[in-house]
């Protein structure tokens, strides 16, 4: 195989597990911020205008206040 071919088989695979290391990093995160803070974390969400933007908030209020 030519080094052409080789990289247009590894590259896009690099990037699917990258991108599936990332999803599931954000999933991870986001199921400890709602087991930590239950219906306050969804309400957080709702009222923000995404859901990233509601771990965010969250994840700030936690580490800004609960965090000694």
């Amino acid at each position: 195989m030519s080094t052409g071919t080789l990289l247009a088989i590894i590259i896009p695979i690099v990037v699917v597990l990258a991108l599936i290391a990332v999803a599931a990093a954000l999933l991870t995160r986001r199921r400890h911020l709602r087991e930590r803070f239950g219906p306050e974390y969804e309400r957080t969400v709702e009222d923000a205008e995404s859901r990233p933007a509601g771990s965010w908030t969250t994840r700030a209020f936690f580490n800004r206040f609960l965090r000694t």
